[in-house]
């Protein structure tokens, strides 16, 4: 009898987990950012140092490809990103499953930079990929020297507009750096005066945040007149305004699964008379904006 019960058990097992595959434990998310320079396998291209941090793909030519073995993606994905650079004629990444040659599954066109390290971020629909599945960029172009590829990634449908059940997350633009191109052009919500934040010298220290913030993701910084860490490295700090901010912020988002964005701007103020406050937030709004179409992200403006 209980041989009989095992045996059954076995088969009714092996049933389920056939019925139920899962993702392989060493199967990447698709949904997180993927830096080009983890392949499995790769055709023509070579490696760099890349002023993002890390690595990138480089010396691309026309059928070169990078392939990485298990990506999961879940449920289905329907838009790929791509962190790419050019100094030459750009060209176009093929994204397939299977093979080099394999299903082609959406096309996205890289443009000139006009620099090997002057990134930008592509964005393009692509047909729906679901499961785990062996992934290829194949690049296209004519001429040599095509582009670089630093990371990719993939979004998710969105599937409601509706909050109810999400995750939602407050999200507030609001501190600059001298330099960064804002309205204000000072440390706005860094400093007290809008100067560059300082130590304290006595009892006077122009600084408004109580705790210094992990900046090592972020690609562009701006030197503050704060002492180095303690590993020497200089205490720059980030500014809101910075569409690369904002793009790391959102690329957190998704990593973590988070669903929805609720913007902090105080949109009560109706006012037409000139404010730098309000022109800030809208500023800062339209990236957000921007960033969330690309990450299917709901935004929520409060």
């Amino acid at each position: 009898m209980k041989k009989n019960l095992l045996k059954r058990f076995g088969i009714l097992a092996g049933l389920f987990f056939t019925l139920q595959p899962v993702a392989p434990a060493w199967a990447v998310s698709a949904f997180s950012q993927i830096e080009a320079e983890n392949f499995s396998s790769q055709t023509g291209i070579q490696t760099e140092a890349s002023t993002e941090a890390g690595q990138n793909v480089g010396w691309i030519e026309n059928g070169d490809y990078v392939h990485f073995t298990a990506i999961n993606f879940a449920a289905g994905a329907n838009s790929f990103t791509a962190r790419v650079a050019s100094a030459g004629p750009g060209g176009t990444i093929e994204i397939r499953t299977g093979s080099p040659t394999g299903t082609l599954r959406g096309s996205c066109n890289v443009p000139s930079t006009a620099g090997w390290q002057n990134w930008t971020s592509v964005n393009c629909p692509i047909a729906s990929i679901t499961g785990t599945q062996a992934l290829y960029l194949r690049f296209i172009g004519i001429g040599s020297g095509l582009f670089n590829l630093n990371w990719f990634r993939f979004s998710a449908p969105r599937t409601s507009s509706d909050v109810v059940g999400k995750i939602t997350v407050g999200y507030q633009g609001w501190f600059n750096a001298q330099g960064d191109g804002s309205p204000f052009g000072c440390w706005f919500h860094w400093s007290n005066n809008c100067n560059a934040p300082t130590p304290a010298i006595n009892t006077n220290r122009n600084v408004k945040f109580e705790l210094y913030p992990d900046t090592r993701e972020y690609s562009k910084l701006y030197q503050s007149n704060l002492a180095n860490l303690a590993n020497g490295t200089p205490a720059r700090l980030f500014s809101s305004y910075d569409q690369s901010t904002v793009n790391k912020h959102f690329e957190w988002m998704q990593t973590y699964n988070i669903d929805t964005a609720a913007l902090q701007r105080f949109g009560a103020n109706i006012s037409s008379a000139p404010d730098g406050y309000r022109d800030n937030r809208d500023s800062v709004a339209t990236k957000v904006n921007r960033r969330r179409d690309a990450c299917a992200k709901i935004l929520c403006d409060v």
